[in-house]
């Protein structure tokens, strides 16, 4: 009448919402880092885009890249 429930019901259901809750929070998770990774490739090919932009408007110059080695030798190839 009062909807009461059993401890052993009450504690299986608990259970359960916490798999749930950890499942979507560990796949958040991973979304998120796989949204920081497409950001920082995103930010590498706009410096390139505008390394070679540059390059071409003034070809007897060369632009100044800031940033680690890898990265340089990825947006000068």
């Amino acid at each position: 009448m009062l909807g009461l429930m059993r401890k052993s019901e009450h504690e299986r259901i608990c259970r359960n919402l916490h798999s749930h809750i950890n499942h979507y929070a560990e796949s958040d998770r991973k979304h998120i880092e796989e949204i920081e990774r497409i950001k920082k490739r995103m930010e590498l090919e706009n410096r390139r885009a505008t390394y070679w932009k540059m390059k071409f408007l003034e070809p007897d110059k060369e632009p100044v890249i800031l940033g680690f080695g890898e990265d340089i030798e990825y947006i000068k190839a």
